[in-house]
């Protein structure tokens, strides 16, 4: 008879020992799991902190530009008004498919405050496209393309000449374009381009202007220019729900298909301050701080405008530039983060979201949810965001 004892080291597992193996490892697997889901909230919450500030510099950097760009002329900048001569190109024998962007060159820089009922139409076209309660604004300038003189003109009702080859102007029929040395300027459209050999000839005839005569004979030290007309707004971005900054550019170099284009998205809020400069004898300093009018004949009454003045664009000497950028994913905290903007706090009310994707928010200004329409449903704003500033001269103003 065998003894079973000897077999009795080849035992396996109880069953409390399977259990509680497995519910340590139970507890190890959620371990796991919360450590990953915490590094998954953190990089989220990372990635989307940068695409704010990088969204938030970009916008901040391209408008600064345009800025200190606003009215430039090259060297007729610095020319009075009296010197800067407009060859009657908005009269009715104008053809030009856009002559509206050159008369206020002189001005350079304009905006308003964007109402259901006042707006910069430039910006936000006749049905408005821009967000009600932010602001737009818009700069022009001659921008240099090469385009100087080969040769002297013969008389002030002569055609300007410029290289063929070494420019980039581009310059077709009915274009408005500026022709300027450090003493005089003068806009005309170009009734007709013609090339021969390398010189590219530019018309001035009637009845695209009246008169053709210029108000100087232009030598080899003066250029031809073409104007620039560019527009920033806020408006809703592509993907619906959340806002954008978005640009429109009339040169006529820009391709239709891509104008107005998002230029950054995230950019939730805009509002802008105008420095005056009121003297009788500029000093080219600040007096007043004023915000965007709500139309194009009075200021809006504000504290810092004390009187309020008559607006004159040609008085802007720096923009105030108060940017407010919010992050694209939604749930990257916990309660919804009380903000301040242009001196006011808010918090933000709940939005719209479907899949995670926000489909609606509130307007402007506003501490009410909106409605939301199946199959979103209304969720809590949980977004971050942040406040971008700047003051920016406009160089052209400046001694």
């Amino acid at each position: 008879m065998k003894n079973l004892r000897a077999n009795s080291s080849q035992r396996g597992f109880t069953l409390i020992e399977l259990l509680i193996a497995m519910l340590i490892g139970v507890f190890l697997m959620v371990g796991v799991i919360q450590i990953f889901l915490s590094a998954k909230q953190a990089y989220r919450l990372q990635e989307n902190l940068s695409r704010l500030q990088e969204n938030g510099r970009f916008a901040m950097d391209m408008i600064t530009k345009d800025i200190r760009m606003a009215g430039f002329m090259g060297c007729s900048s610095k020319l009075p008004v009296a010197k800067i001569t407009n060859l009657g190109i908005l009269g009715t024998g104008n053809t030009n498919p856009n002559p509206a962007t050159i008369p206020a060159i002189l001005t350079g820089i304009f905006g308003s405050e964007v109402t259901s009922s006042s707006w910069n139409t430039i910006a936000c076209g006749a049905a408005n496209e821009c967000t009600i309660g932010t602001d737009s604004i818009s700069f022009q300038s001659a921008t240099s393309c090469g385009g100087q003189l080969t040769t002297a003109m013969a008389s002030t009702a002569a055609d300007p000449q410029i290289s063929a080859t070494n420019n980039t102007c581009g310059i077709v029929q009915y274009d408005v374009l500026l022709i300027g040395n450090c003493t005089n300027a003068d806009f005309f459209v170009a009734s007709s381009v013609s090339t021969s050999g390398a010189n590219q000839t530019i018309q001035h005839a009637t009845p695209h202007n009246n008169p053709i005569t210029l108000s100087a004979r232009y030598d080899i030290d003066a250029e031809i220019f073409d104007p620039r007309l560019v527009s920033y707004y806020i408006r809703t971005s592509i993907g619906g729900g959340a806002r954008s900054l978005w640009v429109v550019d009339n040169t006529k170099k820009v391709i239709a298909s891509t104008n107005p284009a998002e230029l950054a998205e995230g950019i939730e809020n805009m509002q802008i301050l105008y420095g005056i400069d009121t003297d009788a004898t500029p000093d080219y300093v600040a007096n007043y701080y004023v915000p965007a009018p709500t139309n194009s004949n009075t200021w809006t009454t504000n504290a810092l405008a004390t009187p309020p003045i008559t607006p004159n664009w040609k008085q802007v000497v720096s923009v105030r530039i108060n940017l407010l950028a919010v992050t694209i994913d939604n749930n990257l905290t916990d309660t919804p983060q009380p903000y301040t903007f242009n001196g006011t706090t808010i918090t933000p009310p709940n939005v719209c979201s479907n899949n995670g994707v926000i489909t609606a928010i509130a307007p402007i200004g506003s501490t009410t949810a909106p409605t939301c329409s199946s199959p979103s449903i209304s969720t809590p704003d949980l977004r971050i965001r942040r406040v971008f500033s700047s003051t920016i001269a406009v160089r052209n103003r400046l001694l």
